[in-house]
């Protein structure tokens, strides 16, 4: 099964350019459904930190090593995968016909 991390939002400080909170999402999916954890995640540091980023240079890949240390990637996957499986096995529906 593949995962993907989706960077939704940085909230940064405008007088040092530190980012401090990361909006994202995690997911799986298959056959047109999809597992999700979405969330937010406050984090530290400082411009005079070493190997300290520039917002402007920022990537997705930098901001993903900034947070991925702070979840626990196994239990993450099996509670997307958990989600999906629900989803996929479920009699009911969600959203509108139109």
């Amino acid at each position: 099964m593949e995962y993907n991390w989706y960077i939704g939002n940085l909230i940064t400080n405008t007088s040092d350019g530190v980012v401090y909170e990361v909006e994202y999402l995690f997911e799986t999916a298959i056959s047109g459904s999809a597992g999700k954890k979405m969330g937010t995640i406050k984090i530290s540091g400082s411009a005079s930190d070493p190997g300290f980023i520039a917002y402007n240079d920022l990537t997705h890949d930098n901001v993903l090593g900034f947070i991925t240390g702070s979840f626990n990637i196994t239990e993450l996957q099996s509670e997307v995968s958990s989600s999906l499986n629900k989803l996929l096995t479920s009699q009911s529906i969600e959203g509108t016909p139109w």
